[in-house]
């Protein structure tokens, strides 16, 4: 099922402990799904293992189903070893998933990407992207 395994993924797990740290009052309950990411594949292969729980996950917005958050994760020194290695990944996921997007949005072309209202959607849906990683300090708002 991919509603359970979304809600039981790695990724999610992983972000608890974001949870927990943040000074956010709606951390803490927040309800999250993510993607499970596997080892020895690339990032494109683990977006497009991440996108039917993504889709299902946006088709759920508004719905007794709806979560808070999907949580992606990327993993590895070659894509988070540093914050310009970790910017590239980022772009190369959200680019793949925009790409799988079965509703075809456009928001990851340049031309969308340079533009200050420049939000990431898919399946008709806007997200907020925020992004933590492990070169951040601990006193780090990220």
């Amino acid at each position: 099922d991919v509603v359970a395994a979304a809600r039981r993924a790695t990724a999610v797990a992983k972000f608890s402990e974001v949870q927990r740290r943040v000074n956010c009052i709606f951390a803490s309950k927040a309800a999250l799904w993510g993607n499970e990411w596997m080892d020895g594949c690339s990032l494109e292969v683990n977006m497009a293992r991440a996108a039917p729980a993504l889709h299902r996950f946006s088709r759920g917005i508004g719905t007794n189903e709806a979560a808070d958050a999907f949580v992606v994760e990327l993993r590895g020194a070659e894509l988070c070893g540093d914050l310009e290695r970790f910017a590239a990944a980022v772009h190369r996921a959200l680019c793949q998933l925009s790409q799988l997007d079965p509703s075809q949005s456009p928001c990851m072309t340049p031309g969308r990407l340079s533009q200050r209202s420049w939000c990431f959607s898919f399946c008709r849906e806007t997200f907020f992207v925020t992004t933590f990683a492990p070169f951040y300090p601990p006193d780090h708002p990220r």
